[in-house]
């Protein structure tokens, strides 16, 4: 279904770059798998998504003479000295795709003397890359450039269909959807995704991801929560203005 968070079988807009693992078709329940189909079809009618995501991502960061930011993901990992991350997250679509995307990391605030290694960051991706700023969508230092992968994808399919689905249920005005999948396409790991979509759009309202414990300690299960909304408007795509020196 999407990515990242968004429906079951993707998880996020990464997937789309190993969609060829989890090309498989999707089985279990028909209606399901119908409702699932039909929300993609959905989607590709939507311009924007706005997400909240919580227990998915964690960083470190600091600002001042010397500054840096890392952040890691997906993992159910909180290195020695990061701190997990309310992700706010807002995503461009054009014909069911990812045209750009934005997304404000806030960790929980420091606490006590020293230096503080918990600043908001904001991430932009866009065709020319990837950049992140201190700060978040309403204020924010000039962008740097960031390296390495990210969660959400330019270019990829926002949702969907892969997977084993479990039989829907109807709940007044929702649909829940459960399924199950391999987490990032990995034979290791299995995600099982619940969703809770509206009757009349179709459209995801939430959902809840659990990600069985991989082998070994590296690996552990954990879970995160996600919420998402359509804007009542299109907005526009960000306008990056690069750091110089």
């Amino acid at each position: 279904m999407n990515k990242s968070r968004l429906v079951a079988i993707a998880i996020l807009s990464l997937l789309a770059t190993t969609a060829t693992a989890l090309a498989a078709a999707p089985s279990g329940n028909q209606h399901a798998i119908a409702l699932a189909r039909a929300q993609l079809r959905a989607y590709s009618k939507i311009r924007a998504v706005s997400i909240t995501q919580t227990g998915f991502a964690s960083m470190i960061d600091q600002e001042g003479k010397t500054s840096y930011f890392d952040w890691t993901w997906g993992h159910g990992v909180v290195p020695p000295g990061w701190a997990k991350a309310t992700e706010h997250e807002l995503l461009g679509l054009r014909n069911g795709r990812v045209a750009w995307w934005r997304e404000d990391l806030t960790p929980p605030p420091c606490t006590g003397a020293g230096i503080c290694t918990r600043i908001p960051v904001e991430i932009v991706g866009e065709r020319s890359g990837t950049f992140y700023a201190f700060g978040s969508a309403g204020k924010h230092t000039c962008y740097g450039d960031l390296n390495g992968t990210t969660p959400n994808v330019v270019g990829a399919h926002f949702d969907l269909v892969v997977g084993r689905f479990d039989a829907p249920v109807r709940r007044g005005g929702t649909i829940r959807l459960t399924y199950a999948y391999p987490w990032f396409g990995l034979a290791t790991q299995t995600a099982t995704e619940r969703d809770t979509i509206s009757a009349r759009t179709l459209l995801l309202e939430s959902g809840r991801v659990k990600v069985a414990r991989g082998p070994g300690s590296s690996r552990p299960a954990f879970t995160y929560r996600f919420t998402d909304h359509v804007p009542a408007k299109a907005p526009r795509a960000p306008s990056i203005n690069l750091c110089h020196g």
